[in-house]
């Protein structure tokens, strides 16, 4: 009888003696004695019984290329180093002192722009990863000169305050600041820019277009 495995990346079943997944093209497990075969179906369990039966009655799963799996659709596009060119998300690089360059897509709720102070809040706050940002610069600031608009000092304004992580916490007063807030767009419907600051070693930059 053929042997079937299971892909240890996309747990699509395929024929035990084939060299790779025909599907994704990870490199299959070598054989091993009948036990270890059975040992690797039974991780597979009931998914890969499942995979079988079900490309036996109704057609062999997509190949690369089809239909994405369903959880593809489902997650963020991941961070670029560039504002969003749709309103209502942001991404945020950490880097912390003397670590590696972190990247996430925070989902926006929409922003608040009153009397010069900007505060930025995720869509669903999450306490294992916090997300909060507050300017209170001058309203002018926040005003168009000649077609652009300037960037602000974060080392000048009346009051900043930034969130991250699970304790992470920079406000003006508490902690020193450095870093610019430059303003890319402020319509009726949505404010974008860019927010690059250092807090105690730990750098943030913040690529984001929030809805109003």
């Amino acid at each position: 009888m053929r042997r079937f495995a299971a892909c240890p990346a996309c747990q699509r079943p395929h024929r035990a003696d084939e060299a790779a997944c025909p599907f994704c093209g990870v490199a299959a497990a070598k054989p091993g004695r009948l036990d270890e075969l059975v040992r690797t179906a039974k991780v597979g369990g009931l998914l890969a019984f499942t995979a079988v039966a079900t490309a036996a009655c109704y057609g062999s799963p997509p190949m690369p290329g089809g239909q994405p799996l369903p959880m593809a659709s489902a997650t963020l596009a991941p961070p670029g180093e560039v504002v969003p060119p749709k309103a209502g998300s942001a991404s945020r690089f950490v880097t912390p002192k003397g670590g590696k360059k972190a990247g996430t897509t925070v989902k926006l709720a929409k922003a608040e722009l009153i009397d010069g102070m900007l505060v930025l809040t995720a869509e669903k706050p999450d306490t294992a990863d916090k997300f909060y940002v507050k300017v209170q610069a001058e309203a002018k600031d926040f005003e168009v000169a000649n077609g652009v608009y300037k960037a602000i000092d974060l080392e000048t304004v009346k009051a900043f305050e930034i969130l991250w992580g699970k304790d992470g916490k920079g406000t003006k007063g508490i902690e020193p600041v450095k870093g610019t807030l430059q303003l890319k767009d402020v319509s009726a419907t949505a404010i974008s820019g860019t927010v690059l600051c250092e807090v105690d070693g730990t750098t943030i930059a913040l690529y984001f277009n929030a809805a109003r």
